[in-house]
């Protein structure tokens, strides 16, 4: 009788709770300071207030803390913040602790692209901390709940650009009392329903957060959970290639185009089974898995897509309407080539450099099992484990992606892939082109941290620097390796974690092993800071009887790193060189020569990123060249024929040489001073250190200055040889030939012209998306959705200034300007390049070739 009044009681206490729980779920903490932590939070984060979204964080907890701060320090320096709202809800904890997640959301598309994507992959933990709660550590979802086992049943309507969705999860509980479940799910789509074998649950949606009203009452409790969801999949194209438009579409993981309790930073592999509900005349590729089923039914085309565990993290697929498809045994394994049904891909050229770079990979890193592969004719910007784009000049990065695939860290997927294309150059080309893009590759790095972007490679999400600096960061690590253990390193690691998750810890403890180094401060220094090492020489030199000394020191600012250096001492055709350990901020040196040293200059090894200031070679070489780069951005023509005059007067490498007169020969041509251009580059091209891109770029810019000059025989010369040149990348045979048919050039471009340039100018800056549409509406729908979606950046002054206008024929106008805006306080600028026709005595645009904004 006892035990029946207890059960009754625990029956009558577990009901309350129930009724209390709705208030729970809708992130009513029953804490009026936690409502005030947020609604201060959220103050903060609209100031762009670094300093005080410090104080939210427990400083105690380092880690922690400095990666938190670099993730704002990333946004802040990438988008803006105003109109925030902040949702929070409960996960559980006591009094003391809770567990709590949370999501922003803005009405600026940039700011919730890139927090929605960094910051809603984990709960934290909130603490009070002598009675102040506080952001402390974080935890992760699958703490709370794991998925089993998944069914996502996708229906595609291209036309509407719509998919709807219906989402079987499989999850067991992994604590208990958890008051509510809460998945990812991206804000285009929208929740229609949420059941649980039958029975309706009660869930609300804010942002990327979805809140499901299950509460979990014990451990190991398993469920099955169906969720229906759809909507219009056509959002900021531009920022992250995630869209369902009329002829295809991507959706991947990483835009949660489906229910996601994990991200890249937290994978639950599970196994799935992918449907994919097409019109007929369609065919998907999915991002990683096989297919197991393909028939049509009526209309449409299904498609089933079996998913292992170990592939789950890459839930998504490709899709397009005009493929035609073969299938080749390289070798290693069966690769299908899927390209377009108008295409002129030299496909045999595509296969054998695919097998050559593979095979080349498979020598440097590893033997490792490449499934059947899909190379795809169709403008995508990733690779996945299934497909890759079927695009010469970028085959070597992609491919090694799938040696180099480790989504919890960005930086052993980009460095290394990047430095991987270096590598086959390398091996393919030679010591001197290798050379030539590690150098161009610095000054790529710098131009993205002038432009403000200047974050640790570690800790601090997604950013350009991961790719320029990561890989001349890995090169580094090569120098400190030497070759034979920097390449059993990568053997042993890529051997060890292949399809694991590890992080840069693990890469430096192989490493380590290898080769019984303490590389603590290589990690540290190069990984966990922002900025580089800024190097400054100072020097006297002394007349010492019959010999002379050369004195001073190399400071560094700030923390120092600790890297090997050579101080070169040259003069009276002579050259000494002495090794120089910087390991502190200040370096004193004394070196005797028995000649008049005439130049003293400080070598770090190629491809080390640093920058040199004070007296030496190397510092006024980077001066000048950093000047007359910047001035050539802004196009500030004549201030960098100066720097680039100046630079050229001095004691420069071949490549160094090659370089600069092709940048003196780009600001002769900015001038209008088309016959010195061409000259210019000429002696660019005597250079046989002039790398390939600059070399068809020469050429390319020969025929626009011989046209430009009124040589139009000459210009389609120089546009031919360029076109029957087969290693040249597309995009300069495509510009070659649509130059080649223009008639000449057009000093003043008309009116008309002017008119559509200030439009569009006035359109993009007042975000005027009518008047966008209006602009564009003669040309092709992809063309429309480029120029609209500039109207959706938050771009600020934005100008377009016309610099050459071409007359094509039947009153068309091809017209070359240069563009720039403001983006927070970071100026971007690049090329704009349209085509305008006279329709119905007004001047409009009928093509857009190319919108490259830097």
């Amino acid at each position: 009788m006892e035990s029946i009044k207890i059960l009754k009681f625990s029956y009558l206490v577990f009901c309350l709770w129930l009724i209390n729980f709705p208030v729970m779920a809708k992130g009513c903490l029953q804490a009026s300071s936690l409502e005030d932590f947020f609604t201060n939070f959220k103050r903060v984060v609209e100031n762009q207030d670094l300093k005080a979204i410090s104080s939210f964080y427990d400083q105690n907890q380092a880690d922690f803390f400095k990666k938190e701060i670099n993730k704002w320090k990333n946004i802040f320096s990438s988008a803006l913040t105003k109109d925030l709202k902040v949702k929070y809800y409960l996960l559980g904890g006591n009094s003391s602790e809770r567990f709590v997640i949370y999501d922003i959301s803005s009405s600026d598309p940039l700011f919730n692209l890139i927090f929605s994507n960094t910051f809603t992959s984990h709960p934290y933990i909130l603490r009070k901390i002598n009675e102040a709660w506080k952001f402390y550590g974080d935890t992760r979802l699958s703490e709370f709940y794991i998925p089993l086992e998944e069914e996502v049943n996708t229906v595609i309507d291209p036309l509407a650009h719509e998919i709807h969705v219906m989402q079987r999860v499989k999850l067991k509980s992994v604590r208990s009392n958890v008051p509510a479940l809460v998945f990812l799910l991206s804000d285009e789509l929208k929740v229609s329903a949420c059941s649980e074998e039958g029975r309706n649950l009660q869930f609300e949606q804010f942002g990327h957060l979805l809140c499901v009203e299950r509460p979990l009452i014990k451990l190991e409790d398993e469920s099955i959970l169906t969720v229906k969801y759809a909507g219009k999949v056509e959002k900021y194209k531009e920022c992250n290639n995630h869209y369902i438009y009329n002829s295809g579409g991507i959706l991947r993981s990483v835009n949660f185009w489906h229910l996601s309790l994990s991200s890249y930073e937290e994978l639950l592999l599970r196994p799935v089974k992918l449907t994919i509900d097409l019109p007929k005349d369609f065919f998907a590729v999915a991002n990683s898995g096989q297919l197991i089923f393909s028939k049509e039914n009526g209309t449409r085309l299904i498609q089933k897509w079996d998913i292992p565990a170990a592939d789950s993290n890459l839930l998504g697929f490709i899709f397009y309407n005009s493929w035609t498809m073969k299938t080749y045994d390289t070798g290693i394994n069966k690769l299908i080539l899927c390209f377009d049904k108008d295409s002129k891909l030299e496909t045999g050229r595509i296969i054998a450099l695919s097998v050559d770079i593979m095979k080349t990979y498979q020598e440097i890193f590893g033997e490792i099992s490449i499934r059947d592969f899909y190379i795809l004719d169709y403008n995508f910007g990733f690779n996945r484990k299934n497909y890759i784009p079927a695009d010469i000049n970028i085959l070597s990065h992609e491919l090694a992606h799938l040696w180099w695939d480790f989504p919890g860290e960005w930086w052993l997927n980009e460095g290394f892939a990047v430095y991987a294309e270096f590598l086959y150059v390398e091996r393919s080309k030679g010591q001197s082109e290798f050379l030539q893009k590690l150098n161009a590759l610095k000054k790529e790095m710098s131009r993205t941290m002038e432009g403000g972007v200047d974050l640790p490679l570690v800790g601090s999400g997604y950013h350009k620097l991961l790719y320029s600096k990561g890989a001349l960061v890995v090169h580094a690590l090569r120098m400190e390796l030497g070759d034979s253990l920097f390449f059993k390193t990568l053997k042993n690691f890529i051997a060890k974690f292949y399809d694991k998750n590890p992080t840069w810890k693990e890469l430096r403890s192989t490493a380590e092993n290898l080769s019984g180094y303490d590389l603590g401060f290589f990690f540290d220094q190069w990984l966990l800071r922002s900025g580089l090492p800024c190097l400054e020489l100072q020097y006297e030199v002394f007349k010492d009887g019959k010999r002379f000394k050369v004195s001073g020191k190399v400071t560094q600012e700030g923390l120092f790193y600790r890297l090997s250096s050579k101080l070169v001492i040259s003069g009276s055709g002579k050259e000494k060189k002495h090794e120089l350990l910087l390991d502190k901020s200040e370096v004193s040196f004394t070196f005797p020569v028995f000649f008049e040293p005439e130049i003293v200059d400080l070598e770090i090894s190629e491809g080390i990123p640093c920058v040199h200031e004070g007296a030496g070679l190397s510092a006024k070489k980077s001066s000048l060249e950093e000047k007359g780069i910047k001035a050539l951005d802004t196009h500030d023509y004549e201030r960098a024929v100066e720097n680039f005059k100046e630079l050229l007067n001095l004691t420069l490498e071949k490549s160094e040489s090659a370089l600069t007169s092709y940048m003196m020969a780009k600001a002769l041509f900015g001038l209008g001073r088309y016959s010195d251009t061409a000259e210019q580059f000429k002696q660019a091209l005597n250079y046989a250190d002039l790398p390939l891109n600059y070399r068809y770029a020469s050429i390319l810019y020969l025929g626009k200055s011989s046209l430009c000059d009124g040589n139009r025989e000459k210009a389609i010369e120089y546009f031919n040889r360029l076109i029957a040149t087969p290693d040249a990348p597309e995009y300069y045979k495509t510009e070659a030939s649509r130059f080649s048919q223009y008639l000449g050039l057009i000093k003043t471009p008309p009116n008309g012209v002017k008119r559509i340039i200030e439009a569009l100018q006035k359109a993009i800056n007042e975000k005027n998306e009518s008047a966008l549409k209006a602009l564009s509406r003669w040309l092709a729908e992809d063309k429309q959705i480029h120029i609209i979606s500039l109207g959706k950046y938050p771009l600020s002054d934005f100008q377009l200034r016309v610099e050459l206008v071409l007359d094509a024929g039947d009153n068309k106008y091809h017209i070359e300007c240069f563009a720039s805006g403001v983006l927070r306080k970071q100026i971007i600028s690049g090329d704009f390049i349209i085509l305008t026709q006279k329709i119905n005595e007004e001047i409009e645009l009928i093509d857009v070739i190319r919108i490259q904004m830097k």
